[in-house]
């Protein structure tokens, strides 16, 4: 009977060092391979670097970054499957983004960034994989999220970028205002003028206000920037 005490005491102590710590990844890669994917939506490289951020992320004593990053693979996941029209594996990827972004997000409650994150995968939820109860659900999240991201950072591209999807995605009703969207974009872009994913959104917006030659400016401007940008394709018409 002593025995079997000192047996489980040593898988009490054993176990939390057994699945506490995982390797960090080397930020160069991680780095590469995350813009790779945002760009091109090529699953190989968008789930190589899952796969390499898993370990890590998934672990107790994970780092901020790492959940962070991953929580962008899954968004950027979501864009590759809706592209290969596999509504279920992007509806996953998805929601597994969303629950490590909100971990992230307790886990550092001052990060503009991921506060914003957040309000994309929520918005994201309603406009591609969502219902009206999806909608009724989400919305005020993805407003939540984006007014903590302002109040933290409201110079930050990333922050007025995602203010900018808000007002282009959400209905009138709602808040919704498209000619705030554009204004969001624009100041996003005064702040970050390389960013060829904030041009991207800017000329949907161009899109909607049934805009074509700020449209196609824009967007030859975003496929300038970053020729590997596979939605400025999409949206030209080039895609191959």
């Amino acid at each position: 009977m002593k025995a079997m005490k000192h047996f489980f005491f040593a898988l009490l102590v054993l176990i939390p060092f057994s699945v506490s710590y995982g390797q960090t990844p080397s930020p160069e890669p991680v780095t590469q391979l995350l813009e790779e994917g945002r760009s091109t939506l090529q699953m190989a490289k968008l789930e190589q670097l899952r796969a390499m951020l898993e370990p890590c992320a998934n672990t107790v004593n994970a780092g901020f970054e790492c959940r962070y990053q991953l929580a962008q693979t899954g968004y950027y996941l979501s864009f590759a499957y809706e592209l290969q029209k596999q509504r279920g594996p992007g509806q996953k990827a998805l929601e597994k983004a969303l629950q490590c972004a909100l971990t992230a997000s307790r886990q550092k409650t001052d990060s503009a960034d991921i506060h914003s994150l957040l309000a994309d995968i929520y918005a994201r939820k309603i406009g591609t994989y969502g219902d009206m109860f999806t909608g009724m659900d989400c919305g005020p999240k993805v407003a939540d999220e984006n007014k903590k991201a302002l109040a933290l950072d409201p110079n930050n591209p990333r922050v007025q970028a995602s203010l900018g999807r808000q007002y282009l995605m959400a209905p009138p009703l709602f808040g919704g205002d498209v000619h705030k969207a554009v204004t969001c974009f624009n100041k996003s872009l005064e702040l970050n003028p390389q960013s060829d994913e904030t041009l991207y959104w800017l000329a949907k917006a161009y899109g909607k206000l049934n805009d074509k030659t700020d449209r196609e400016i824009t967007l030859k401007k975003a496929l300038a920037l970053n020729p590997q940008n596979v939605l400025v394709q999409k949206e030209l018409g080039t895609l191959p």
